[in-house]
């Protein structure tokens, strides 16, 4: 007996679990300014201190686009302090997760900060881009040059519009650096012109809105989803025919027991009828996206301030589909 107690314990041992938290020196900070993480691990059973290290991930980690940092060892207190900046305003999330130790499992804490522009206050800009041709079904890239004037800095947001977003409505594109809303972020830091990339994708099954092109760590959007269904006019004359029937039925099973059998069958049928009659106006069908078609269009480049929507300039290019 005790040879088998030996071999099978009586009980295995758990282990405890631990909560994970992130409070951050500010939750809202300007672009490219220092923002302090403080990481916390504990035991939930507060009678000892989980050891061991950490993975913080950045908007996503390396597979998602942002940044993961090295591993960091917890402090004898269970503490761990991260520090870093954004270079785009918009929301930013960091994600810490514990791996765990002898005693302790695992846990994951995540905080998200709002990142805003921040400008000079004073001066402007130019915006410049290159001309863009693209074989149908392939991918092509416009460089965009932001020259700062009388000292501004700041962040500038890009967005565009085309002559034609009908056509383009399955056109997929992605600046260097893409906000959750589709819009382009580019930082000046100093007097130096500054570029970024503006690529599209005229390859409509390659992309979604808000998804990746296969093959490319840029997020691509699309300009606009395509409508696909379509509604069909009703026929009136099925409709028509099954009115009468349906003033016949009542004639026959009101005025006659003999025909009130018939009387029945014409009301299904003037049923049957009507409902064809009118699935003409729900009819709805499906096509698969088309790339867009080829031609020539004029793209329209807005570039604005980030915090002051009066400071802005455009420029025009044109994107070619052959």
């Amino acid at each position: 007996l005790d040879k088998l107690v030996a071999v099978f314990p009586a009980s295995t041992a758990t282990l405890l679990g631990t909560k994970t938290a992130i409070t951050a020196s500010a939750t809202s900070v300007n672009v490219n300014t220092s923002d302090t993480f403080t990481i916390a691990v504990t035991s939930e059973s507060g009678s000892t201190t989980p050891t061991g290290t950490l993975t913080i991930d950045v908007d996503g980690g390396t597979t998602g686009g942002g940044t993961t940092a090295p591993a960091a060892t917890l402090t004898a207190s269970g503490t761990y302090v991260y520090s870093t900046q954004f270079t785009t305003a918009g929301t930013h999330q960091i994600v810490a997760r514990y791996s765990g130790d002898s005693t302790h499992a695992p846990s994951t804490g995540v905080i998200s900060i709002t990142v805003t522009g921040t400008t000079s206050g004073t001066g402007t800009f130019t915006v410049a881009a290159t001309n863009v041709t693209v074989a149908q079904g392939s991918t092509g890239i416009s460089t965009v040059t932001i020259t700062p004037k009388n000292a501004y800095t700041g962040t500038v947001f890009l967005t565009f519009a085309t002559s034609n977003n009908t056509a383009l409505a399955n056109l997929c594109y992605g600046f260097t650096t893409t906000l959750a809303n589709g819009d382009g972020s580019l930082a000046i830091p100093n007097t130096a012109a500054v570029t970024t990339q503006l690529q599209f994708d005229t390859k409509a099954s390659d992309c979604v809105t808000g998804a990746k092109v296969k093959g490319s760590k840029r997020l691509m959007h699309r300009v606009a989803l395509a409508r696909t269904g379509t509604i069909t006019p009703g026929d009136s004359a099925p409709a028509g025919v099954a009115f009468a029937g349906l003033l016949l039925a009542g004639f026959l099973g009101r005025y006659s027991r003999k025909f009130r059998s018939l009387a029945g069958v014409l009301v299904l049928a003037s049923i049957g009828l009507g409902l064809s009659a009118c699935g003409g106006v729900t009819k709805n069908t499906t096509t698969a996206a088309a790339n867009p078609p080829k031609g020539t269009y004029t793209i329209t480049l807005t570039g604005t301030d980030s915090t002051t929507a009066t400071t802005t300039a455009q420029t025009s290019f044109t994107l070619v589909i052959d």
